[in-house]
C-alpha cells in the first residue's frame, strides 16, 4: 500500500480516496446545516423585529386610549357636578314655588 508517482502522475492509494469523499460530504453537510442555521437565526431577528414593532404600536394605541379615558372621565365628572346643581335648583324652585302659591 504504497503511494506511486510519476512524473505528472499521481495515483492515490483506494481508502485515501475514499475518506476524502467522505471528509468532503461531511464538509458539505456542515456547511449546509451552517446556512440552514444563518437563515433561522435571521428568521427569528425578523420575527423580534416584528414583535418590537407591535409592541410600539400596542404602546401606542394604550397611550391614546388612556387619554381618551381621561376625557371620558371629566366629562362624566362635569355631569355628576352639573346633574347636583341641577338637583339644588330644583329643590330651590319647588321652595319658591310653595311661597308663592302661600301669599
Amino acid at each position: 500500500n504504497e503511494l506511486v508517482s510519476a512524473p505528472g502522475v499521481q495515483v492515490v492509494q483506494p481508502g485515501y480516496s475514499q475518506t476524502r469523499e467522505v471528509l468532503q460530504m461531511e464538509q458539505d453537510v456542515d456547511m449546509e446545516m451552517l446556512r440552514e442555521r444563518e437563515d433561522a437565526i435571521k428568521k427569528l431577528e425578523s420575527d423580534i423585529t416584528d414583535v418590537n414593532t407591535i409592541f410600539k404600536d400596542l404602546g401606542m394605541l394604550v397611550h391614546e386610549q388612556g387619554e381618551a379615558l381621561d376625557s371620558i372621565e371629566a366629562n362624566i365628572d362635569n355631569a355628576q357636578m352639573s346633574v347636583q346643581e341641577g338637583t339644588h335648583q330644583l329643590g330651590k324652585a319647588k321652595d319658591y314655588q310653595s311661597k308663592a302659591r302661600r301669599k
